[in-house]
């Protein structure tokens, strides 16, 4: 049986900066420039008409409250379409984008598997059974889920933010000045959090390819085992694999759940505030009803950009692990021929 390898010099080891992730993790894009632009032509066009709907429902509540029923008729009609052409672009850009990711995803896995077939002997040798599975699928698919996650929600991000930012100050400046107070706190999460979740994740990677290997090693080696009576050794190995993950993934979900809390203990935060001083407004009649739901929606649109800009920051670290071990087999020497 092979021995499950020291990881602790292994890929993951090198810190990258974010520019640096993004310009490696994008050479697994070369070669289909035709399927991202689609995608960003749908991501765009999606983007925009869920951009427009919050201002005409903003309208509709207000014409409701004030009896316009000629106008509300005519208001409805056209948000109905709004709506119906934002769900059917939405649709189509999300079943392209999961399509677009699996070709591109089963495409690297063939190029992987090509350049372990030609890779040299001694040095493939040197790399446990799990660790090259691990490369053919998990670090692969966490790259290339990136560079389409990235490549679709820069624009979402970009439009979700720069759109809503200029409808909310033609509302109300004040109100919105105040929403924007609490962006920096988002990004603040981030920055606490970035570098533990990088350590969890090259731990977590590791430790998955050592009980890949261990379990492929001993599935082969049944009959050994049982003529050596060690099946007890044997459990207890497995056991302490298998509660070394458990634990390293308990972490990660505490680290997840502590970022989840924190983002909504600030969201909980905005909206009570939010509505005490909108209240104020209406009281004051700087503000109507209706404008103050529309713009509600439009300062939910740039939280949910700020979190997922956030998410994808998070992310990075997953994939600059698995970047690192990807590139030990891509710059393994070819064999030689005879």
């Amino acid at each position: 049986m092979q021995k499950i390898q020291d990881k602790s010099k292994r890929g993951g080891g090198s810190k990258l900066g974010s520019m640096e992730i993004k310009r490696r993790s994008f050479q697994y894009l070369k070669g289909y420039a035709d399927v991202i632009i689609f995608l960003v032509i749908c991501v765009a066009a999606s983007t925009v008409f869920s951009s427009i709907t919050p201002v005409f429902y903003g309208q509709l509540i207000d014409r409701m409250t004030m009896g316009r029923q000629k106008d509300f008729a005519a208001l409805l009609f056209l948000y109905a379409a709004l709506l119906f052409a934002s769900s059917a672009i939405t649709a189509l850009e999300e079943y392209f984008t999961e399509q677009a990711g699996n070709k591109i995803y089963k495409e690297q896995q063939r190029h992987l598997f090509s350049g372990m077939l030609h890779a040299s002997y001694e040095e493939i040798e040197k790399l446990e059974i799990g660790e090259l599975m691990a490369y053919l699928s998990a670090d692969v698919g966490t790259v290339v889920q990136y560079d389409i996650s990235l490549v679709t929600s820069v624009l979402f991000l970009a439009l979700n933010f720069i759109i809503p930012l200029c409808f909310i100050f033609q509302i109300n400046g004040k109100l919105s000045f105040y929403a924007l107070l609490f962006i920096p706190l988002t990004f603040l999460i981030y920055q606490v959090f970035k570098s533990k979740k990088k350590e969890l994740q090259k731990k977590y990677q590791e430790t998955q390819d050592s009980y890949s290997s261990f379990t492929i090693n001993i599935l082969q080696n049944i009959p050994s085992i049982k003529s050596y009576q060690v099946e007890r050794h044997i459990k207890r190995q497995h056991t302490e694999l298998v509660n070394k993950i458990y634990q390293l993934e308990k972490k990660r979900g505490l680290l997840e759940s502590a970022v989840d809390f924190l983002n909504n203990m600030n969201n909980l935060i905005f909206q009570i505030s939010f509505l005490l001083f909108s209240y104020i407004l209406i009281v004051n009649g700087e503000l109507t009803l209706g404008n103050m739901v529309a713009l509600g929606m439009y300062i939910n649109k740039i939280f949910l950009s700020v979190q997922m800009m956030q998410k994808i920051q998070l992310d990075e670290q997953n994939v600059a692990v698995s970047l690192n071990r990807l590139d030990r087999l891509k710059n393994l020497p070819d064999e030689e021929p005879a």
